[in-house]
């Protein structure tokens, strides 16, 4: 998500000040050159905000779905080692923290409502309301939404964002 112009300018400029330092013959410029390496990883590890190529609310919403997604696929795992009711109870916690985000707009708040409905239609399968599907439709049901959100993520990520902060 740091594919922005920002990011480029300040590779751009730190690239031009580690080269134009090279070309000096001051015993300092080695120390200079590593300082700016430094700072550059620095910003780019710990303050990367104003780098990103995605505002900063979607990106948040983002990253609370993909919390979301490996929540669910820790639970798969641990399938085996926990009780149905467990399971179906840690489950239905999820999901309810899947309805509790906050979506920063309307096609963002459309996914979420269409993961959610996977979700709750996977949730009443588990409790024996409806007939278990194929494992085809399963997988296709899951494969539409993650298209979906793969296009809806590419659609918000732009190299020329202005800002991230811009609501």
């Amino acid at each position: 998500m740091l594919r922005s112009w920002r990011t480029a300018a300040l590779l751009g400029v730190s690239a031009l000040a580690i080269v134009g330092l090279d070309r000096l013959s001051a015993r300092p410029t080695t120390t200079l050159q590593l300082l700016i390496v430094f700072a550059v990883t620095l910003v780019m590890l710990v303050w990367n905000e104003p780098l990103w190529a995605m505002r900063v609310s979607d990106r948040r919403f983002v990253d609370a779905l993909t919390d979301i997604g490996m929540q669910l696929r820790d639970l798969e795992g641990r399938i085996g080692t926990m009780s149905h009711e467990e399971y179906t109870r840690e489950f239905e916690s999820i999901v309810q923290r899947l309805e509790q985000l906050n979506a920063p707009s309307a096609d963002w708040q459309a996914l979420q409502g269409d993961i959610a409905a996977d979700l709750h239609w996977r949730l009443s399968i588990f409790r024996g309301e409806v007939t278990e599907p194929t494992a085809s439709e399963s997988r296709s049901r899951w494969e539409h939404i993650e298209s979906r959100s793969a296009a809806l993520i590419r659609s918000k990520t732009t190299f020329w964002l202005r800002w991230p902060w811009n609501d």
